[in-house]
């Protein structure tokens, strides 16, 4: 015997109307785009990070030539203490070009330099950036300052015991 026969019911015969996939095509669409734009604003973020990577770079580059210095009084063919006072060079960066400026203040009584690096370079969209780095440069003559790396070695020097401590 054959089960009784149901009658299917209309809504479940007709499927998806035309409305209903219109509305979550228009929706999958505003995911789409949202996406998209979210992603347009990490590429923008990207490249912002990449100049700054890139202007960092260059002050560190810059403030490492001028510690670099080889005499305290100018020499010819020498980079010397003497040297290091204000510049300003445009470089060609990837992507842009930036402008290396060195602000320097002597400080005679210290015999060091204070240093103001600053790179300045407009971004993708045409905004002013700028990175700034600030540094003392001291004026030791550059073989002392191996002296830094030796290995510390204890005194010969014995003190004598103190009368007032007891020793055990």
């Amino acid at each position: 015997m054959s089960p009784p026969h149901r009658p299917r019911s209309q809504a479940a015969g007709r499927g998806i109307g035309l409305p209903e996939a219109l509305i979550a095509l228009a929706v999958l669409t505003l995911a789409l785009v949202g996406a998209l734009r979210w992603q347009a604003i990490a590429h923008h973020g990207a490249g912002v990070a990449a100049e700054r990577t890139e202007a960092v770079w260059l002050a560190q580059q810059t403030l490492e030539r001028l510690r670099g210095f080889t005499t305290l009084e100018p020499e010819p063919g020498r980079f010397s203490f003497a040297d290091i006072e204000f510049a300003e060079d445009t470089l060609p960066g990837r992507t842009t070009r930036f402008t290396v400026r060195r602000d320097v203040t002597p400080d005679p009584a210290a015999r060091s330099k204070q240093v103001l690096i600053t790179v300045s370079w407009d971004d993708r969209t045409g905004a002013s950036r700028q990175v700034a780095l600030h540094s003392v440069i001291d004026g030791a003559l550059p073989e002392h300052s191996a002296m830094l790396g030796l290995p510390w070695a204890p005194s010969p020097l014995v003190l004598p015991a103190r009368p007032a401590v007891p020793s055990q």
